[in-house]
């Protein structure tokens, strides 16, 4: 439990102030040519290979790393994965790695580090927010998920990396990102229409109006017996590729129960309730902006639905990431807001609402035989 403690808060911090470092640069930098810094910088390399590091160097970090684990290493030995429907991309690289008899240290290297490469590279332009995006990966719920469902949160960063697309509007390479996350993950696919949804910046009205929405959320989610009337989905999520998680749909629907409002789940919702409210102001501040409202949108979106969902089952709640995950630079923009407009008390509460989910997590576990307490693999293997 220590080692999980050090681990993850050396590694926020690391990432936090080179995430300060190259934010600094790029401030000096564009003062002086009026241009962005390059974004191959020795700080952001620095951030991909240490966070590429410890994503490699875990062991049994993630409720599927030993089903990646095994097929990986079943490729290895015999040549073929136990499971015949992998997406053709994912399989591909997995087998150039296999064939390569590469340790599996860097299969999963390699897949973490296209996802945090995927991320920093779509905020190259906005490096203020680098240092609470390390840090929000680390402590919040993100570093877990990503090391747990590997290929959809691969195709979950292609998404954020393709908003470039949109603003610029230039349709061809979004289609064509989005293609080459589907063959990591096909439930990707369900994003295309996105680039029409995002195609201009959206006015938001005021939080009078999306956070009663939010908390409606909340409350129908909280009594889940509603969402028998959606059991017909089930087509659907096989169709996009949840087919291994629908085998006992029926028993999702007798085995529903109300939520169980612990701290994490309590921090998130706070959290959320922080970015909404602070929305307008930083929406004014960050006028000129166009990112801000696109990334907004799909954050409500995610959050709204999560919430929707809560009580249901992983069904239901994996497509939902897609979305979710625009927590990640939501809660930067405000902490960078409130931060530099001095509203210091909301801004240490946003701060602590975002990093105590991992360690929440760590105090909640009852055993070492766990998947949420980080170990080295060389201790194990």
């Amino acid at each position: 439990m220590i080692q999980s403690f050090i681990v993850y808060t050396s590694t926020a911090l690391i990432l936090y102030i080179l995430g300060n470092i190259a934010t600094s640069k790029d401030i000096r930098h564009l003062h002086k040519t009026g241009t962005y810094s390059s974004f191959w910088s020795i700080e952001i390399l620095l951030s991909i290979l240490i966070f590429t590091l410890i994503a490699g160097l875990r062991y049994n970090v993630g409720v599927d790393y030993p089903f990646y684990l095994s097929e990986y290493v079943s490729l290895q030995e015999f040549g073929h994965t136990h499971r015949k429907t992998y997406e053709q991309g994912y399989y591909f690289i997995t087998k150039l790695l296999a064939d390569a008899d590469l340790h599996f240290f860097f299969f999963f290297a390699f897949w973490a580090a296209l996802q945090i490469t995927l991320i920093y590279y779509a905020l190259r332009n906005q490096k203020f927010l680098l240092p609470y995006i390390g840090l929000f990966i680390m402590l919040s719920s993100f570093f877990l998920d990503w090391m747990n469902g590997i290929r959809q949160s691969v195709a979950e960063c292609f998404f954020i990396f393709s908003i470039n697309f949109i603003k610029e509007k230039k349709l061809i390479p979004y289609i064509i990102v989005i293609l080459l996350a589907s063959l990591i993950h096909k439930s990707a696919i369900i994003l295309l229409p996105f680039y029409f949804i995002l195609y201009k910046p959206i006015k938001w009205a005021t939080p009078k109006i999306y956070i009663p929405i939010f908390i409606v959320c909340i409350i129908i989610g909280n009594t889940p017996t509603w969402i028998s009337l959606v059991t017909k989905l089930e087509q659907f999520l096989i169709l996009l590729g949840y087919q291994n998680y629908v085998a006992n749909f029926q028993d999702i629907f007798s085995n529903l129960q109300s939520f169980n409002w612990g701290p994490r789940r309590i921090s998130v919702v706070l959290a959320n309730l922080i970015i909404l409210l602070q929305y307008p102001n930083m929406k004014r501040f960050y006028s000129n902006d166009t990112y801000l409202p696109r990334y907004f949108l799909l954050f409500f979106l995610g959050i709204c639905l999560y919430n929707l969902f809560a009580n249901t089952s992983l069904e239901f709640l994996r497509p939902i990431a897609y979305f979710t995950i625009f927590t990640l630079p939501m809660a930067a923009y405000c902490a960078a807001y409130l931060r530099k407009t001095n509203k210091i008390f909301l801004y240490c509460t946003l701060l602590v609402l975002m990093c105590s989910y991992i360690y929440f997590s760590i105090l909640s576990v009852t055993s070492d035989n766990n998947t949420i307490l980080y170990k080295f693999f060389f201790n194990y293997i």
